[in-house]
Protein backbone atom coordinates (compact mmCIF):
# COMPACT_ATOMS: atom_id res chain seq x y z
CA UNK A 1 0.00 0.00 0.00
CA UNK A 2 1.23 3.46 -0.86
CA UNK A 3 -0.48 5.12 2.11
CA UNK A 4 1.28 3.08 4.80
CA UNK A 5 4.66 4.23 6.16
CA UNK A 6 7.59 1.87 5.84
CA UNK A 7 11.06 1.79 7.40
CA UNK A 8 14.11 1.63 5.15
CA UNK A 9 17.89 1.82 5.56
CA UNK A 10 19.25 4.41 3.11
CA UNK A 11 22.89 4.35 1.99
CA UNK A 12 24.94 7.44 2.85
CA UNK A 13 26.75 8.91 -0.18
CA UNK A 14 29.30 11.73 -0.09
CA UNK A 15 29.56 14.48 -2.70
CA UNK A 16 32.39 17.02 -3.00
CA UNK A 17 35.13 14.94 -1.33
CA UNK A 18 37.76 16.31 -3.78
CA UNK A 19 37.28 19.86 -2.47
CA UNK A 20 37.96 18.61 1.07
CA UNK A 21 41.27 17.07 -0.03
CA UNK A 22 42.29 20.43 -1.52
CA UNK A 23 41.68 22.00 1.92
CA UNK A 24 43.72 19.17 3.52
CA UNK A 25 40.60 17.75 5.13
CA UNK A 26 39.10 14.28 4.96
CA UNK A 27 35.58 12.90 5.56
CA UNK A 28 35.35 9.85 7.79
CA UNK A 29 32.06 7.96 7.62
CA UNK A 30 30.64 7.13 11.03
CA UNK A 31 27.53 5.52 9.52
CA UNK A 32 27.00 3.70 6.22
CA UNK A 33 23.21 3.75 6.40
CA UNK A 34 20.48 5.88 7.97
CA UNK A 35 17.16 4.31 8.91
CA UNK A 36 14.19 6.42 7.87
CA UNK A 37 10.43 6.04 7.75
CA UNK A 38 7.94 7.43 5.31
CA UNK A 39 5.60 6.62 2.46
CA UNK A 40 7.25 4.38 -0.16
CA UNK A 41 6.81 6.90 -3.00
CA UNK A 42 8.62 9.61 -0.96
CA UNK A 43 11.68 7.57 0.04
CA UNK A 44 14.83 8.35 -2.01
CA UNK A 45 17.38 5.75 -3.13
CA UNK A 46 20.03 7.16 -0.79
CA UNK A 47 21.05 10.18 1.26
CA UNK A 48 23.62 12.43 -0.44
CA UNK A 49 25.76 14.61 1.83
CA UNK A 50 27.55 17.46 0.06
CA UNK A 51 30.81 18.20 1.90
CA UNK A 52 32.23 20.62 -0.70
CA UNK A 53 31.38 23.76 1.34
CA UNK A 54 32.97 22.55 4.57
CA UNK A 55 36.04 24.57 5.53
CA UNK A 56 37.12 23.08 8.84
CA UNK A 57 37.16 20.18 11.25
CA UNK A 58 33.80 19.12 12.67
CA UNK A 59 30.94 16.65 12.61
CA UNK A 60 27.86 16.33 10.45
CA UNK A 61 25.01 14.99 12.56
CA UNK A 62 21.62 13.57 11.59
CA UNK A 63 20.01 16.93 12.51
CA UNK A 64 22.28 18.70 9.97
CA UNK A 65 20.96 16.67 7.03
CA UNK A 66 18.15 17.70 4.70
CA UNK A 67 15.68 14.86 4.32
CA UNK A 68 12.97 14.88 1.68
CA UNK A 69 9.57 16.11 2.80
CA UNK A 70 7.66 13.55 4.89
CA UNK A 71 10.79 11.40 5.41
CA UNK A 72 11.76 11.09 9.07
CA UNK A 73 15.09 9.69 10.28
CA UNK A 74 14.75 7.15 13.06
CA UNK A 75 17.99 8.11 14.78
CA UNK A 76 19.01 10.50 17.51
CA UNK A 77 19.39 13.94 15.86
CA UNK A 78 22.78 14.30 17.60
CA UNK A 79 24.08 11.03 16.09
CA UNK A 80 27.27 11.72 14.10
CA UNK A 81 27.11 10.64 10.43
CA UNK A 82 30.37 12.12 9.06
CA UNK A 83 33.46 13.45 10.85
CA UNK A 84 35.64 15.98 9.05
CA UNK A 85 39.29 15.70 10.12
CA UNK A 86 42.60 17.23 9.07
CA UNK A 87 44.86 15.18 6.83
CA UNK A 88 48.12 14.64 8.69
CA UNK A 89 51.07 14.97 6.32
CA UNK A 90 54.33 13.45 7.54
CA UNK A 91 56.91 16.13 8.21
CA UNK A 92 59.96 15.77 5.99
CA UNK A 93 63.13 17.15 7.47
CA UNK A 94 65.73 18.64 5.14
CA UNK A 95 68.36 16.01 5.95
CA UNK A 96 66.25 13.03 4.82
CA UNK A 97 65.11 14.97 1.73
CA UNK A 98 68.75 15.56 0.75
CA UNK A 99 69.53 11.85 1.21
CA UNK A 100 66.65 10.91 -1.11
CA UNK A 101 67.87 13.41 -3.74
CA UNK A 102 71.41 12.01 -3.50
CA UNK A 103 70.14 8.44 -3.89
CA UNK A 104 68.07 9.44 -6.91
CA UNK A 105 71.07 11.10 -8.58
CA UNK A 106 73.24 8.04 -7.91
CA UNK A 107 70.57 5.73 -9.37
CA UNK A 108 70.35 7.94 -12.47
CA UNK A 109 74.13 7.85 -12.89
CA UNK A 110 74.19 4.05 -12.55
CA UNK A 111 71.40 3.68 -15.12
CA UNK A 112 73.26 5.95 -17.54
CA UNK A 113 76.40 3.82 -17.12
CA UNK A 114 74.37 0.63 -17.68
CA UNK A 115 72.94 2.03 -20.91
CA UNK A 116 76.42 3.02 -22.11
CA UNK A 117 77.74 -0.46 -21.25
CA UNK A 118 74.84 -2.11 -23.09
CA UNK A 119 75.47 -0.01 -26.20
CA UNK A 120 79.16 -0.98 -26.19
CA UNK A 121 78.34 -4.68 -25.83
CA UNK A 122 75.90 -4.49 -28.77
CA UNK A 123 78.65 -3.16 -31.09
Amino acid sequence: MLNEEIRVDLDVRLKGVESLEFKELMALSQMDVIRVKGLPQNIPDNIVIDVSNINGVGNINVADLNFPEEIVPELDPDQCVISIVEIKRPAIDEESETEVEAETETEAEVKAEDVATEKESIK
